[in-house]
């Protein structure tokens, strides 16, 4: 290396820079010969191939610009050719210390500068890499916190696992926010993880699952022991300190949906019966519900008494006055904490002793493209005749829409029974229904409820001419116009 002054201007008004130069013999190289890829612990052996036209046995080696001792240099081929070991390579760690090392998919390259101590022109730089141990990247959890997905910064060996589904706490664990230690099952007591890749792991929740965005995701013991790089050259996930205690928070992967709830239950309840109303909202985790009467404090603080995570009311007929309407609304709240909009249904208390409680049997789920059945339940009062049980009239009408609207009914028929003929409903749809039943006295109970039509899977059709056997050297129709969406005809076209 040389130093190199520069000098412009003249006189008074000349200025000057320094700076070096190294010059290098351009016929001199150096390969890496052994222990090329290394661990991120110290003490590894490695060696470098220095191939030059002079004969030389004194060399310096940096490694990521630390000097490590030369422990041989074994001359290959006489006065060109020398293989220079070094018994103790550096660690990772005191590498990054010394210069700026990017770690990429757990692999950091380093440069290795092998120098003759007699002429420093005979120098020659190549590179080894060390292999970290795995890390969780990242982890995101579906905006309906049914799934999580981890993935870590490298191929792995999977911790000797395979790609059968397994309890996630065997694999998984988190640490809640503002906690040091993982806690068990909070992905819940039934969650299933899964290798998808040998770099992500895909967890399912279950009932009872607690996990939350802002949650540490970090690897289990007894995984983390045997979790080691997809080469088995890097240490386990365990045993590298800069990984085994650091996880990665969980993020929500999209913005929260809105959780939409239903009331279901009769809109009568008789002088010695109750009114059972229900609650049901789409989750895989659980829901709060919260239920309250808007207009009567006194059924307000009964609705109070129940406990959050109960989506059935029970109202009874003592609670209650007669010929007075209760409106009473549920509202649920999600694990995030956003709440449904509020869910209403009236219940008035009859004189009747005869008029019945309904409630429908429901036989879903439904499509389109295939008939769609209920079946009506009368439940009488205790205190009740049995004169007029047998002659119930029972009818049905169906509106489109989470509410029912008399004035957009497209659809009624009469008798205990319902099916719907195929093609009457739309897929991915929501259809209101009244049931209703009359008594031979002329007294009416009326049940609304609410269902759903799920998306069909669309009907794939392939066939050839020839009915399949072809000539190598001919050519091949293939015909898929048979393919349909069962959502939007109900036959091939």
């Amino acid at each position: 290396i040389y130093p190199l002054v520069i000098l412009t201007g003249s006189g008074a008004l000349a200025t000057s820079l320094t700076t070096s130069l190294t010059f290098r013999d351009a016929s001199v190289t150096v390969t890496c010969a052994s222990g090329c890829v290394s661990d991120s612990v110290a003490g590894k052996r490695a060696s470098f191939s220095f191939s030059a036209e002079m004969d030389w046995s004194n060399f310096t080696v940096q490694v990521g610009g630390v000097v490590v001792p030369v422990s041989a240099v074994k001359a290959t081929v006489a006065g060109k050719k020398f293989l220079v070991t070094v018994n103790s390579l550096p660690s990772l760690g005191t590498v990054q210390a010394a210069s700026a090392v990017v770690i990429t998919s757990g692999r950091a390259d380093v440069s290795v500068v092998v120098t003759s101590q007699a002429d420093d022109s005979m120098t020659a730089e190549t590179s080894i890499y060390y292999v970290t141990a795995p890390e969780v990247a990242s982890a995101q959890v579906d905006a309906t916190g049914c799934s999580v997905v981890v993935k870590l910064d490298q191929a792995t060996n999977k911790a000797g696992m395979t790609g059968a589904w397994v309890a996630c706490d065997a694999i998984l664990r988190t640490i809640p926010s503002g906690g040091s230690q993982p806690v068990p099952f909070r992905f819940g007591n039934a969650s299933k993880c899964v290798w998808t890749t040998n770099m992500e792991i895909t967890a399912t929740t279950s009932n009872g699952a607690s996990l939350v965005p802002g949650d540490r995701v970090v690897i289990t013991p007894s995984a983390a022991s045997l979790l080691r790089s997809a080469d088995g050259v890097s240490r386990t996930h365990a045993q590298d300190a800069s990984t085994a205690a650091t996880g990665r928070t969980l993020l929500i992967s999209a913005a929260p949906p809105v959780p939409v709830v239903s009331v279901v239950g009769p809109q009568m309840i008789g002088p010695c019966n109750a009114a059972v109303i229900r609650a049901t909202a789409a989750s895989c985790r659980p829901l709060t519900y919260v239920w309250r009467c808007t207009n009567d404090a006194d059924l307000d603080a009964e609705l109070r008494k129940l406990a959050p995570g109960e989506g059935t009311a029970k109202v009874r007929n003592d609670w209650v006055l007669a010929g007075l309407e209760y409106v009473i609304t549920v509202q649920v709240r999600d694990f995030q904490g956003t709440w449904s909009r509020p869910a209403t249904h009236r219940v008035t208390k009859i004189a009747l002793e005869d008029l019945p409680g309904l409630s429908v049997v429901a036989k879903g789920p439904y499509f389109r493209a295939r008939p769609a059945s209920f079946q009506a339940k009368a439940e009488f009062s205790p205190c009740a005749s049995t004169n007029g049980r047998s002659t119930l009239l029972f009818e049905w009408s169906i509106s489109p829409g989470a509410t029912y609207n008399r004035e957009t009914a497209f659809f009624s028929r009469t008798g205990p029974a319902l099916t719907i003929p195929p093609s009457t409903l739309n897929g991915s749809s929501v259809y209101a229904t009244l049931l209703s039943a009359m008594t031979a006295s002329g007294s009416r109970a009326e049940f609304l409820f609410s269902f759903s039509t799920d998306a069909a899977d669309l009907v794939a059709s392939l066939s050839t001419d020839g009915g399949g056997v072809v000539s190598r050297s001919g050519a091949v129709t293939l015909d898929a116009s048979g393919s349909y969406d069962p959502d939007t005809c109900s036959t091939p076209p």
